[in-house]
């Protein structure tokens, strides 16, 4: 759920982005390419890196993720968090996110297609 923060700031979302329905994602964020947000993550002042993963029941709350930062599910990150206490997640753990994310960009250029027959 996308939501303006109390002063009129919304999200900027890429469309090559995947937000689970249940996150909700408030005021001063960009959400860059190729990036994954998992269920019931909350998403608060903050730029969030291309192909970034924040897995299921995640805080990010003003800190900028780089790119290709991988948050381990449960993982609370505000303006004072080292991001460098998290440690690297291997690709193979990473790829049902990318799984989702690749998965997106073909639905969004088949709804395309459907758009321009219609």
């Amino acid at each position: 759920m996308l939501r303006k923060n109390p002063t009129g700031h919304m999200p900027v979302v890429s469309e090559n982005a995947f937000v689970d329905p249940t996150a909700i994602i408030c005021g001063k964020v960009v959400i860059e390419d190729n990036v994954f947000i998992g269920f019931n993550s909350v998403v608060f002042d903050t730029v969030i890196g291309k192909g970034c993963v924040i897995r299921h029941n995640c805080v990010i709350d003003g800190l900028d993720l780089p790119n290709d930062f991988h948050v381990p599910p449960m993982t609370n990150i505000g303006a004072d968090f080292d991001l460098n206490s998290i440690s690297k997640v291997p690709p193979k753990y990473s790829a049902f996110s990318e799984s989702v994310v690749s998965a997106n960009h073909t639905l969004v250029q088949g709804y395309r297609r459907i758009a321009n027959e219609l």
